[in-house]
């Protein structure tokens, strides 16, 4: 039986009770009228197991499966998402759901959410995306997420190809892919969006590129006119073919004697438009949403102007 306490405040009353660490207070006009609250949550405790049986749809008392079950139907039916993006909503806050699943949303403290978040041994990007999700989950219920954006310790430099290395994956690239690669080498384009561009998004007449909004990470489409003419060779030679896209990959990667990288052909691209000082045009062709990602990755990197027009002069007709 849970302790009820009435108390007098300024020209009213409160009855004052706690359910699982959070204080619940019911305002009265009179000593009278908390008594009979008092004794009203009594006779609710006994017949309900609660003296407020109402708030048994508080999202705060609520699971933390069935809150992140709800929000992943209502994600689920959201038709201005695309649907490739979908599963991750689901799988993203899969370990904070494991970990806490039978708990309630209001029973979990920001040291206890903070002691765990900590003790899970994966990568920061990762970490970030969970916390993300989660906070989206609370947000939606309107309740206080106990889980704060981890700090990332430290920023690691990017990692691009030298001009020789670029030379060696056009080389290794079979005939078919090679306007595909070199779109991504000489425009900045996600591998991602590269996949989900077709050879129209190239304007050859008056030299420009565009990125739908269904094709762009962000969201949001862009155009960008202002990029070096080394791509227009490679994409009116060999055409623009996404067919097995990543097994290609591998067998380029296998064929170098060099790593591949993730995400190396868009970072030589920035890096080497930034050593060309033309930062702006690298932002939006990269589609950044802020000067802040380009400041912190590849402003500071050392690469010589000479360097950067060499990489820009790998045309079909120079292999």
């Amino acid at each position: 039986m849970r302790k009820f306490t009435k108390k007098r405040v300024g020209d009213h009353w409160e009855v004052i009770y706690y359910d699982q660490r959070r204080r619940r207070r019911k305002f009265c006009k009179s000593s009278r009228e908390a008594d009979d609250i008092i004794y009203l949550y009594r006779q609710n405790e006994k017949q309900h197991g609660h003296p407020e049986p109402n708030l048994g749809n508080d999202p705060g008392r609520r699971s933390i499966q069935s809150l992140f079950d709800e929000w992943y139907d209502y994600i689920s039916s959201d038709t201005t998402l695309r649907p490739s993006s979908i599963p991750s909503y689901r799988n993203q806050p899969k370990r904070f759901v494991n970990a806490f699943g039978k708990r309630s949303a209001d029973s979990i403290d920001k040291k206890e959410a903070s002691r765990w978040l900590m003790a899970q041994k994966i990568a920061h990007n990762s970490k970030a995306d969970m916390v993300r999700m989660v906070r989206m989950i609370y947000k939606h219920f309107e309740i206080d997420c106990p889980l704060d954006t981890p700090r990332k310790l430290g920023k690691k430099q990017v990692e691009f190809y030298s001009v020789e290395q670029a030379k060696s994956l056009l080389n290794a690239c079979p005939d078919r892919f090679k306007g595909v690669l070199a779109a991504q080498l000489f425009t900045g384009v996600r591998p991602a969006e590269a996949l989900r561009m077709t050879l129209d998004s190239f304007n050859f007449s008056q030299r420009y590129f565009r990125v739908d909004s269904d094709a762009s990470k962000s969201g949001f489409p862009r155009t960008v006119k202002r990029i070096p003419e080394t791509v227009w060779p490679w994409l009116e030679t060999y055409g623009y073919n996404t067919t097995n896209a990543e097994r290609t990959r591998k067998s380029i990667a296998a064929m170098v004697d060099f790593k591949w990288v993730k995400d190396g052909l868009r970072h030589s691209f920035i890096t080497y438009m930034v050593a060309l000082g033309r930062v702006e045009d690298a932002i939006l062709a990269a589609g950044h949403l802020d000067f802040r990602t380009t400041q912190t990755y590849y402003v500071n990197q050392t690469v010589l102007p000479e360097d950067a027009e060499a990489f820009f002069n790998l045309k079909p007709a120079s292999l």
